[in-house]
């Protein structure tokens, strides 16, 4: 689905896991597609390996944009979600 689906430009993304809780915000200055996939192969990102689904958002600032995300999640979760609480 990645390679179909996501696009080759800066944004922010989320990874959910199969309950379609978010597990994780992320983001790419230059190409979500890659992250994404990254994602998926890297062994270092075990924490990220139940994702399931992903949804991302174009966007010319992802810093700011994924800190938004993370203080919206936070002020109706009481958390960060699981893959974030340790950056």
């Amino acid at each position: 689905m990645v390679n179909l689906h996501a696009p080759n430009v800066g944004g922010v993304y989320a990874l959910y896991d199969y309950t379609k809780k978010v597990v994780y915000y992320g983001k790419a200055e230059y190409n979500i597609k890659q992250n994404l996939l990254f994602h998926q192969t890297d062994p270092k990102e075990s924490c990220t390996d139940e994702a399931y689904y992903f949804n991302s958002e174009i966007c010319t600032n992802p810093d700011r944009r994924q800190k938004e995300l993370l203080e919206e999640h936070k002020r109706l979760f009481e958390a960060l979600p699981k893959c974030n609480e340790n950056p």
